[in-house]
C-alpha cells in the first residue's frame, strides 16, 4: 500500500481549516453514537445477567448522556452566534451601500 504525501497535506490542511461550529457539531454526532452505543451495550448485558459490567455501562451512558447534553449547548450557542455575526455583518453591507 502506498500513501501519497500530497493527500496527506491536504488532509492536515483540512484539519486544521476546521471551524468551532464544525468541530462541534462533529463531537455532537461522536456523543450520540456513544450514547446509542452504550445504551444498546448496557441493556444487552443486563439482558445476560452481568450486573456488575451493566451497572458499569448504565453510569458511562449516564456520563456520555450529560457530555452530550453539554455539546448540544454549546453546538447551539455556535450556531446562535454565527448567525448574529451574519446578520451584522449583513447591516454593514446595507449601512455602506446608503
Amino acid at each position: 500500500m502506498v500513501i501519497n504525501l500530497k493527500n496527506l497535506k491536504n488532509l492536515k490542511q483540512g484539519f486544521l481549516d476546521l471551524t468551532p461550529l464544525q468541530l462541534s457539531t462533529g463531537r455532537l454526532s461522536g456523543y450520540c453514537g456513544m450514547v446509542v452505543g452504550l445504551s444498546l451495550a448496557t441493556i444487552t448485558t443486563f439482558m445476560n445477567k452481568s450486573w456488575g459490567i451493566g451497572i458499569f455501562l448504565l453510569f458511562l451512558t449516564w456520563f456520555q448522556s450529560l457530555g452530550l447534553i453539554g455539546e448540544y449547548q454549546s453546538n447551539t450557542n455556535l450556531k446562535q452566534m454565527f448567525m448574529e455575526n451574519n446578520m451584522e455583518e449583513k447591516e454593514n453591507e446595507i449601512d455602506k451601500e446608503n
